[in-house]
């Protein structure tokens, strides 16, 4: 929230708050909160625009005012929501390692945390997705080369039958971009 001076009817200065119809809703919502301080809700306030512009996909927004709550608020104890939100605001955006390195950096910072928790549940779902990917890749690889292996396997033998026609066979063969001419017969 930011506070300006502005001259009122009867041209007098006076203090006005900026921005609270943008953050009003949020902080209605933190206010119920029994006992929290006017910057503890505030800060709330912030956290639960944080959490509505991840959920309508505003990734960007998310990003950018978490980094600036973690800024402007480094000791707060909503910090590591905001830790929780910037993570995610990189995964929302499929950028995977931003998202890592922001969910590693909360398990480490905030271990005891609630976002904490969350974040090493994401973490694990990370890593079985990409030992899934690595699995999947190394089958395709291996189907690949049974593939290839049978191929060469025709080729040999079609070899194999030319040359006992009495037929001379060239073969070349192009491995990894080295050529080699084979001859076989006569």
């Amino acid at each position: 929230m930011h506070e300006r001076l502005r001259r009122n009817k009867s041209g007098g200065i006076c203090n006005c708050v900026v921005g609270v119809s943008y953050f009003l809703p949020s902080f209605q919502k933190a206010a119920k909160a029994p006992g929290a301080s006017p910057r503890e809700i505030e800060q709330k306030g912030i956290i639960n625009k944080l959490r509505d512009a991840l959920d309508k996909g505003e990734y960007e927004v998310a990003r950018a005012k978490a980094k600036e709550f973690l800024s402007n608020y480094p000791s707060s104890r909503f910090g590591p929501e905001a830790q929780y939100v910037l993570a995610m605001s990189y995964l929302g955006q499929g950028l995977e390692s931003e998202a890592l390195r922001e969910l590693e950096k909360l398990v480490k910072n905030y271990p005891e945390s609630r976002s904490a928790s969350k974040a090493a549940g994401t973490l694990r779902s990370l890593e079985t997705r990409r030992l899934h990917h690595v699995a999947a890749v190394q089958r395709k690889k291996e189907e690949a080369a049974a593939e290839l292996a049978e191929k060469m396997k025709k080729l040999t033998d079609q070899m194999r039958m030319t040359a006992a026609a009495g037929e001379s066979v060239y073969v070349v063969v192009d491995l990894t971009h080295d050529l080699v001419m084979l001859k076989m017969g006569d």
